[in-house]
């Protein structure tokens, strides 16, 4: 045969015995799975040798769009944290990957701070668990979900992008005015409308948005646990005694 001169490519057998080449074998679009195409060597002397090669798709994972993940300002680990109104907190990516995996085995999924880098495989997130956002409030990460095959085989991939979204606190500013009643009996217990504090706490926040929550504690009120049952029928349950708030984002949930 020779050095080859050139190489054939054709979509049958029959095209190969009537000469009837693919046009464009750089740009080639398979017509089935996985598909036999035919080819012809031609060396210097117009010797021909015949052969075959067989085009395989391999399934790219299949993965759904997240969800955005979300979190209160100032809620994230304290050592990174450390201002509740910068809009910057910490993420734990991994949390979403059920939802984006959605059961699909024999995957594996990396992060990344680029469209680019997710889909050159470059850049990983060294810990997704703890990523910190760099940008404000609302940044987007790219997860590239792959299969996990043999070397030699090709680990198709898939890349989706998940928003990552810091959810702002309440401000707190607003100063309350002490209570006083006169006691109904003698036992220094009197019910109180703690409400009444409410547009002075909120200091010109919208009370559809921000909710006032009271407490016993100072502890109660730090960990927004505990909350006051009715706030605006209170028995005081000492003489004189002081309680706190807390505003919420009805939206949210967030807590100041």
């Amino acid at each position: 045969l020779g050095a080859p001169v050139s190489v054939v490519y054709y979509a049958s057998a029959q095209d190969q015995l009537d000469g009837n080449a693919i046009a464009d074998p750089t740009s080639y679009q398979n017509v089935s799975n996985p598909q036999v195409v035919y080819v012809s060597v031609l060396g210097a002397a117009g010797c021909e040798s015949a052969t075959v090669v067989t085009l395989t798709v391999l399934p790219n994972p299949s993965p759904v769009s997240p969800s955005p993940l979300e979190v209160c300002d100032g809620s994230g680990d304290p050592g990174i944290d450390l201002d509740g109104y910068d809009g910057l907190s910490t993420f734990d990516l991994t949390s979403k990957e059920a939802e984006i995996l959605d059961g699909e085995p024999d995957v594996s999924v990396s992060w990344h701070v680029s469209a680019s880098d997710a889909d050159a495989g470059a850049n990983a997130i060294a810990d997704p668990t703890l990523f910190a956002n760099t940008e404000p409030f609302l940044q987007v990460v790219w997860a590239r979900v792959t299969k996990d095959v043999p070397p030699a085989l090709l680990a198709c991939w898939t890349v989706v992008p998940m928003d990552l979204v810091v959810n702002g606190l309440p401000t707190v500013g607003g100063t309350a005015q002490d209570l006083v009643a006169c006691e109904v009996g003698t036992d220094g217990v009197a019910e109180f409308d703690l409400t009444s504090n409410g547009s002075l706490l909120l200091d010109g926040q919208d009370p559809l948005g921000v909710g006032v929550l009271y407490f016993r504690s100072l502890a109660e009120a730090q960990s927004g646990t505990g909350a006051i049952a009715n706030p605006g029928s209170y028995a005081n349950e000492s003489n004189p005694q002081e309680v706190f708030a807390g505003l919420v984002d009805l939206s949210t949930g967030c807590y100041a």
